[in-house]
């Protein structure tokens, strides 16, 4: 990060301009569903720890229980309230009056800190769980209470928001060099469970209603690297499997990804079974017309865990109304609800525990 690109303020819409390169909604929680343990110091993977903040007027970086702030590289701070990300600065090219500096109105905030190992930390061993094309979702969940009297050990979080400590820049996924060093990760890592979360607009349904609308080649290009995202994700399950590790991968039920004769292939060679759920039965949310409601969001899990699928199928149960993903209403989708991680995590320990 530049000294020019240290800092820059959020602008009318409270939403910082010094963001990472690929923008992804963050998570929106009322004061009422934060936990105890979120008002800890907690390790959330990838050299990072995180810790929430009630109610606050101003920006903090750490506190009596946290890290030495000289041990603390970046500060990335996110709104509860709006679910985005505020403030993202390099602490020691930052003046102090910016990084305690007042907010607009209070507001809930939690703080991750990147620290400066945080290049040995990412090599610890054997996680429990890491993310592909994911900043931590689940990882974030994994240290939030015990699992059945199971603690989770998160590991690392990959994709266009989360950087690379060896090199500053962005775990551009598509990059062949970067996926080689993946593949090295997670060979010297071992992660007891890889959760993959590939890009799923080149094989919505509702692209497939745009297409004649828009350019062929662009159209064509997505495609091209959005298979080219679902052949890395099969690369490394393979590596899981054969390991004798797991593996689970999200990606939206409609999605015509699920058809590429690798996917198929890789799920009849390897025995790999999958659920459909719906993201209503986890608590998603949107705003329409008629305010917030629940999203259905059909989606399929494919993993190599029994214990991952039992503990997240749970169709829709009817008796509530939907909001639609239309009018770019998808975005905040991307985003899992709480209860979706937790669950996903009471599966990784139950596995854990069988195996």
């Amino acid at each position: 990060m530049s000294r020019e690109a240290a800092f820059h303020p959020p602008d009318e819409a409270g939403s910082s301009r010094n963001m990472s390169p690929k923008q992804t909604p963050g998570a929106q929680a009322t004061s009422s569903r934060i936990k105890p343990k979120d008002l800890e110091w907690r390790d959330i993977g990838s050299g990072t720890v995180a810790k929430t903040f009630r109610s606050v007027t101003r920006l903090h970086t750490t506190t009596k229980h946290g890290p030495p702030i000289e041990d603390v590289h970046i500060r990335r701070t996110w709104s509860l309230s709006k679910g985005v990300l505020i403030d993202e600065c390099e602490v020691d090219r930052t003046a102090d009056h910016v990084l305690n500096r007042e907010l607009r109105e209070p507001d809930d905030i939690r703080v991750e800190l990147v620290l400066k190992g945080a290049q040995s930390l990412y090599m610890r061993p054997r996680p429990d769980v890491a993310e592909i094309y994911s900043n931590p979702r689940i990882c974030q969940e994994a240290t939030a209470q015990r699992f059945d009297g199971v603690n989770l050990k998160p590991g690392w979080s990959l994709d266009l928001s989360t950087k690379d400590p060896s090199t500053g820049r962005a775990w551009d996924l598509s990059d062949r060099k970067v996926q080689a060093r993946v593949i090295k990760l997670i060979h010297d890592t071992k992660p007891f469970c890889i959760v993959g979360s590939p890009p799923c607009t080149p094989f919505s349904q509702l692209q497939g209603l745009n297409k004649a609308r828009r350019d062929p080649k662009i159209v064509e290009n997505e495609l091209k690297m959005g298979k080219l995202h679902m052949r890395f994700c099969l690369d490394v399950y393979r590596m899981q499997v054969r390991a004798g590790r797991h593996l689970a991968h999200e990606h939206p039920a409609g999605s015509t990804a699920w058809k590429m004769p690798e996917v198929q292939q890789f799920i009849l060679e390897y025995g790999i079974d999958s659920v459909k759920m719906n993201m209503c039965s986890f608590g998603m949310t949107a705003k329409d017309d008629e305010g917030t409601g629940l999203v259905a969001k059909p989606t399929r899990i494919m993993s190599s865990s029994p214990e991952i699928l039992k503990k997240i199928h749970k169709p829709c149960c009817g008796g509530h109304r939907h909001v639609h993903l239309i009018s770019g209403k998808a975005k905040a989708a991307q985003v899992y609800p709480r209860r979706f991680c937790t669950a996903m995590c009471a599966g990784i320990a139950a596995q854990k525990k069988l195996d």
